[in-house]
């Protein structure tokens, strides 16, 4: 047997695994360790108690590294479905549960969450297994009078399935709860740019993305990737990851080849154009799929220095940039605030942001941001692109680019710099990036309901001659 899953709802992470299998016909996840619809409740639970961001969490799940390849599809596509649809899901669950939800530990919560998922979103996966396996984990979880309240409210589920009509568009308050996005955020981005687009950027941000590779080096045969990656049509030098392949079976992927990357965060890059024997520095440079791009541009006799805050995060940089090739890069582990640095061609700043582009890739993130969040990414923004001014040689150049949508980390921080600093002016984007990407202002937008890619803003700015 074979589980269909409904293409608009499949995990982002689903391309290493898209076919799950049942065991001897029962649906059920192999349990000799950890079932997977255990391990995703858990995860979930974590998520919302500890507010640690799930990728991470699963990071950390050595449950998570022993379940198979089958079990791992099953649970990234819980995680991720659930994750994704939470506020539509709550919203279904309340009608069976007529009081207390909200008061509800996070692991039944997330028990009934998944339980609702499989039954409304995934196709064959047969019901007795979902309501099973729900009613033993939370007899495992929370207790035997909490299983008797899921199994009721799955039952009832079953003879009389709810589900949420689709909005009128223009009611921001209902596609918030049909989209399952915050209020706040919804209210925020209708007023930033209208209501007539709004619900298709919502509708964008619960799709799946692919898993993007841009391709640093010359590969000996093209013939060799075909079955592990397709050509991404208006962008030559990447490719998205077939379906049923693990990245490190990927032909010249240990040895730095490619690098993970979405088209719309490389295009900051684009629009720096790093030239061969410049010296550039990266500000922000975890985990360096940037660093590695700007290296092979300024080839052997560039220099490229990668500058992280975070050890953990330097570490990473220092092991993605381990392959033969990247000899040019020098990490320095510094705030970039502080760090002290000169002399450079150019200074790229992958900006810490809010990350309200990269939604339908991060799922949980919606729920983790909340409207104050803004203040200290704007007033720490402010100060690293001010700071990057003192590390420019005459002449040089500034990138300042994010993963997010907002303006309040976009446009304004490049109008605050360009008060701050009256010597510098934008230089437009259209003649490094292709006009369908480029603003009227000459900034670089992505959108991921316009273009299929990451949302991310970048901009130019040079010193006036």
């Amino acid at each position: 047997m074979k589980f269909n899953l409904r293409e608009k709802n499949a995990c982002p992470l689903m391309s290493f695994c898209r076919v799950f299998k049942s065991k001897q016909g029962t649906g059920l996840a192999s349990d000799k360790k950890k079932s997977a619809r255990l391990l995703a409740v858990e995860l979930l639970a974590a998520n919302d108690d500890e507010g640690t961001y799930i990728n991470h969490l699963i990071e950390k799940s050595w449950a998570y590294k022993e379940l198979s390849n089958i079990d791992r599809a099953l649970c990234l596509e819980i995680i991720y479905g659930v994750l994704r649809n939470k506020r539509h899901l709550d919203t279904i669950v309340k009608k069976y549960v007529k009081r207390g939800y909200d008061a509800f530990p996070s692991e039944l919560k997330n028990i009934l969450r998944s339980a609702i998922y499989q039954l409304a979103f995934l196709e064959k996966i047969p019901d007795y297994a979902v309501l099973s396996e729900a009613v033993d984990i939370a007899k495992k979880l929370v207790s035997l009078r909490y299983a008797s309240l899921v199994n009721g409210v799955l039952r009832n589920y079953q003879r009389n399935p709810y589900s949420l009509a689709k909005p009128v568009s223009g009611n921001i308050n209902k596609l918030a709860e049909y989209y399952s996005h915050p209020d706040w955020l919804v209210k925020r981005f209708a007023k930033q740019f209208g209501k007539d687009e709004i619900e298709a950027f919502l509708a964008a941000n619960n799709q799946p993305q692919p898993v993007y590779f841009l391709q640093l080096k010359p590969i000996k045969s093209q013939k060799s990737l075909r079955d592990f990656l397709r050509p991404v049509p208006g962008f030559s030098t990447y490719f998205k990851l077939q379906s049923h392949v693990g990245i490190t079976h990927i032909p010249g992927w240990k040895e730095g080849v490619f690098c993970v990357q979405d088209p719309g965060s490389g295009m900051a890059v684009n629009l720096l154009a790093p030239q061969v024997g410049e010296k550039i520095i990266d500000l922000c440079a975890a985990p360096g799929g940037k660093t590695m791009a700007i290296s092979a541009l300024v080839g052997k006799t560039g220099r490229v220095i990668a500058v992280e805050s975070v050890q953990k995060r330097a570490q990473r940089l220092r092991e993605n940039t381990s392959s033969p090739g990247f000899e040019n890069v020098e990490i320095v582990i510094e705030d970039a605030r502080k760090v002290q640095l000169k002399d450079a061609d150019a200074v790229l700043i992958d900006a810490p942001c809010s990350g309200l582009g990269v939604l339908a890739r991060r799922a949980d993130l919606r729920w983790q941001r909340t409207p104050y969040d803004f203040i200290a990414l704007v007033k720490l923004q402010q100060e690293i692109i001010s700071k990057a001014v003192t590390m420019i040689k005459p002449g040089g150049r500034i990138v300042y680019s994010t993963c997010t949508l907002d303006k309040a980390e976009n446009e304004e921080i490049a109008a605050y710099f360009l008060k701050k600093f009256p010597d510098f002016e934008v230089e437009q984007a259209d003649k490094f990036i292709e006009k369908e990407y480029v603003t009227e202002s000459g900034f670089v937008r992505t959108w991921p309901f316009k273009h299929g890619i990451d949302g991310s803003f970048s901009v130019r700015l040079t010193r006036k001659k």
